[in-house]
């Protein structure tokens, strides 16, 4: 149905907060400090998001508590613009938490999360499953959000390019409120549509986001 996912996101606005139980974790400065801009081992780094992330509030979200049904097939997109031509992404880095907090009642149970990349017509490059326990916290019996760092077989991107993320309720998301670079998206892979990322806040409006990701490449 045209529009499917836009009508979908009115409804979550009509019933959803950013509410701390469901909808957004705050965290410490140092789960989320930017990386020196500067070439490492895998290259180059791209970045969906605008601030310096010490001094910003990060708030999670997973797809699952704004769409519920049809979130299988509901994606954290963020277009990046390879710097060269040429250009290799080999990496990609997404801050998210899976909910382990130390306890034995947060232990996650496995869920199998999903990443694609795709060419600037929403072409698929490259098509990533996984369970999420080998790359959040609970592995590395770590309490708080992380990098989420998934390592791709180099691939060849020019000019913009998107990383879709379906988180499926196993990890949340980082966020950064406000700031927003018009780069974050959500992506329904079954219609194929693209609508800016924003989420409800709890007096019925909406906020433009940034997903926070990174892209690593050479």
């Amino acid at each position: 149905m045209k529009k499917l996912m836009l009508i979908i996101v009115l409804l979550c606005i009509a019933s959803l907060g950013l509410n701390a139980a469901e909808a957004q974790r705050s965290t410490s400065a140092d789960a989320t400090k930017a990386p020196t801009q500067t070439a490492s081992q895998t290259g180059t780094a791209l970045y969906s998001y605008a601030s310096n992330l010490s001094d910003t509030t990060i708030n999670f979200v997973s797809t699952v508590s704004l769409f519920n049904i049809g979130s299988y097939f509901a994606a954290e997109m963020v277009k990046f613009t390879a710097p060269k031509a040429g250009w290799k992404l080999n990496r990609v880095e997404i801050i998210g938490w899976d909910g382990y907090n130390g306890t034995a009642a947060s232990v996650p149970t496995q869920q199998t999360i999903a990443m694609e990349i795709r060419d600037k017509d929403l072409n698929l490059l490259y098509r990533f499953n996984d369970i999420q326990w080998p790359y959040t916290n609970f592995v590395i019996n770590i309490t708080r959000p992380m990098p989420i760092s998934i390592d791709l077989p180099s691939i060849p991107v020019n000019g913009d390019f998107y990383v879709c993320f379906y988180d499926r309720g196993a990890v949340l998301v980082g966020t950064e409120v406000g700031n927003a670079t018009g780069n974050s998206y959500f992506y329904d892979a079954v219609s194929r549509e693209v609508i800016p990322a924003a989420l409800p806040t709890t007096d019925n409006q909406t906020v433009s986001v940034n997903w926070i990701m990174r892209a690593f490449g050479q």
